[in-house]
């Protein structure tokens, strides 16, 4: 198990060796319950307020965003422990990864929400190597697969339904391959904290000591 806690982090070395093999096969792996039941139930409570804003990415996704800091920062905090940093480089073989940042989201099922293939790479100053998304939502949610295919070949080459409370994706970011998240439907909807392990010369930690502008 990989666990993320308030009050710490659990990392099964086997399990460590396990989501490796996978992921060189798939490009994708589940780490299941990555966040702790302590975590969601607070962050349950931050989810049900009405801060959420609709954000649109031209061309490629319609979603609502959270606005709220405290939500975000914890998250931030705990995604960017340094030991679980070290996992997903060992997981993914990506070496250079030092930084995790994100946005909490959701789809509303058969609403103007929509995602669309894209492949996330960024530009060399935001050097984009892992997505990884965790499910905030309590209920299972239907729909919402996130699809990888082969670029060239425009071929579905994975997908996977991430519907456990606090589950975790993690896929691969390549100019070889493009994802989505497929339509929600049914009644409940798809709320996700979701970004990109990045490669950065600083590390979270680090980026928190620089002087406010």
């Amino acid at each position: 198990m990989i666990q993320l806690q308030k009050s710490g982090l659990i990392i099964d070395a086997d399990d460590v060796q396990r989501l490796k093999s996978e992921f060189d096969r798939n490009s994708c792996v589940l780490l299941p319950k990555l966040l702790d039941a302590e975590l969601l139930n607070y962050l349950q409570l931050r989810l049900e307020q009405p801060l959420w804003r609709s954000r649109t990415d031209e061309g490629i996704a319609t979603e609502d965003v959270l606005d709220d800091s405290r939500a975000l920062s914890l998250l931030h905090f705990v995604t960017n422990s340094p030991a679980f940093v070290t996992a997903v480089c060992d997981i993914s073989g990506c070496a250079d990864t030092s930084l995790f940042l994100g946005r909490i989201y959701r789809f509303i099922p058969n609403s103007v929400h929509y995602d669309s293939w894209h492949d996330d790479l960024g530009d060399e100053a935001d050097r984009r190597l892992i997505g990884m998304s965790v499910n905030l939502g309590s209920r299972n949610y239907a729909g919402g697969y996130l699809q990888l295919r082969d670029r060239e070949a425009g071929r579905t080459i994975f997908a996977i339904a991430n519907t456990g409370w606090g589950d975790a994706t993690l896929f691969r970011i390549s100019k070889h391959l493009e994802h989505r998240v497929t339509a929600v439907t049914g009644t409940q909807p798809r709320i996700a904290f979701a970004g990109w392990f990045r490669a950065n010369r600083e590390d979270f930690f680090s980026t928190l000591k620089r002087p406010a502008a």
